[in-house]
């Protein structure tokens, strides 16, 4: 059997300034960043300024966070601004693959510093990635700006100072006195006449004298 040559219009040949990753838009249509464009600095930099500005991507707290309809158009803009007819899926996969970066290595800086090590940093983006350190942060809630027209304030009332009345202190023994007058008066309430004690202690003693019985004639 006679096996031919494959043939090289079958083939393309690629260079090594277009060799890079590969992103598929919506469309279907392939997009093949340059290495140059992957490997620039000024992209990157630009790339991480448009993902700070836009503090519903990255800030939980943000109440657009979980619209997800909203983040989707701001990719789509980033997207435009970066590189035209660029799909949004590249550039936010290249943002997650910069934070995912610059925390390995703070976690590398970290182990350095517990073992008494330098450590150097590789990533010249990592400073500028500062802001994520506040995903948390809650926006400051800003007051409406008022308007020109200036409304005529009331003269204000001069405040009255109400003084109140010193309360008398009573002396210690006036105090006693008071509770000896009021005690006395409870104890003669309960103070027997002559007659009822006689009775009560009659009742008590079990001596008590009986009636004579009158006799019927």
């Amino acid at each position: 059997m006679n096996y031919g040559k494959p043939s090289t219009t079958s083939l393309t040949f690629v260079t090594d300034s277009e060799v890079s990753e590969t992103s598929s838009s919506d469309s279907g249509v392939l997009f093949n960043p340059s290495r140059r464009l992957m490997r620039s600095a000024k992209v990157k930099r630009k790339l991480i300024a448009l993902y700070a500005d836009h503090r519903c991507l990255w800030n939980e707290c943000h109440k657009d966070f979980f619209n997800f309809g909203h983040k989707a158009n701001i990719w789509g803009a980033i997207a435009a601004e970066m590189k035209a007819d660029s799909p949004p899926d590249f550039w936010k996969h290249q943002m997650h693959r910069l934070r995912y970066k610059v925390d390995l290595e703070r976690v590398k800086e970290q182990k350095a510093k517990s073992m008494g090590e330098d450590f150097e940093s590789k990533l010249f983006y990592k400073d500028q990635l500062n802001f994520l350190n506040h995903i948390f942060s809650r926006e400051k809630v800003q007051l409406a700006p008022t308007s020109d027209v200036s409304l005529e304030k009331l003269p204000s009332r001069p405040k009255v100072t109400i003084k109140e009345k010193p309360k008398c202190k009573a002396k210690f023994c006036e105090k006693m006195a008071s509770l000896d007058v009021l005690r006395n008066h409870h104890c003669s309430n309960l103070i027997l006449s002559h007659e009822s004690f006689k009775k009560m202690q009659k009742i008590t003693s079990g001596v008590e004298k009986a009636k004579p019985k009158t006799k019927h004639v």
